[in-house]
């Protein structure tokens, strides 16, 4: 998968920075492994993983990272903004601190009708309060997405008998993917292939699955509050 963030986020806006074309090629390296490092530290190993070896961003890979709209388990209408945003602000401000340059932010004083570079000390609190917004992105948005969809339940309509192994038919599979763990009867099974909405495989004999099945969409995801950094 291409990279999440990419040098043209910071070419216009509020995140807006000059680069010549070799800038361009290191920032862009600077980027491939910041943005990997910044998500195992948020997520986890494997679902860090698993974001980068996917080809296209669907399902919960794709509404953790660009964003969505969603009814949490209280009944509230709520949405998250995306872990890019995220992404963007913090790697805004690893890249500003890393590379000491600042002063090629495009950041300037308004003085009456006349521009003026800001100074090193109002540079440094432009970058630091981009890392701050990051941080409340990250705990009022992205926490309660994650604890909201940390147990997903779904019920089984109905199952099939493939010897050996059961297709259980589920109109609503939710964030479930390949590799996931799901508990059906009190009983774990690893799925070995989904169909989105539709059905998903389990290994097994003697079988009859019913009722519902849970698994956790972002298990090992710690989730736990980020602080903010300060001049």
């Amino acid at each position: 998968m291409p990279a999440i963030v990419a040098y043209t986020d910071f070419t216009t806006g509020p995140f807006k920075m000059t680069f010549s074309t070799f800038q361009q090629a290191d920032f862009s390296a600077y980027v491939t492994a910041y943005e990997k490092e910044i998500l195992r530290d948020l997520l986890s190993d494997k679902l860090q993983y698993e974001i980068f070896a996917a080809a296209t961003l669907t399902g919960k890979y794709a509404d953790l990272i660009n964003g969505v709209g969603y009814t949490d388990s209280d009944g509230v209408y709520r949405t998250n903004i995306g872990l890019k945003e995220v992404l963007k602000r913090f790697i805004y401000y690893f890249y500003c601190k890393d590379s000491f340059q600042v002063s090629t932010t495009g950041k300037t004083n308004n003085q009456n009708e006349n521009a003026t570079p800001l100074t090193l000390a109002e540079n440094r609190a432009v970058i630091y309060s981009k890392y701050n917004e990051g941080v409340d992105l990250w705990n009022a948005d992205l926490l309660h997405f994650l604890d909201n969809y940390s147990i997903q339940e779904k019920t089984i309509d109905s199952y099939t008998d493939l010897g050996g192994s059961y297709s259980i038919l589920s109109s609503d599979t939710g964030y479930l993917v390949t590799g996931d763990t799901v508990r059906i009867n009190g009983q774990d099974y690893v799925v070995a292939s989904v169909v989105v909405n539709t059905s998903f495989v389990i290994t097994g004999t003697g079988l009859t699955p019913s009722g519902n099945y849970t698994f956790e969409p972002f298990l090992n995801v710690d989730i736990k509050e980020l602080e903010h950094a300060y001049l």
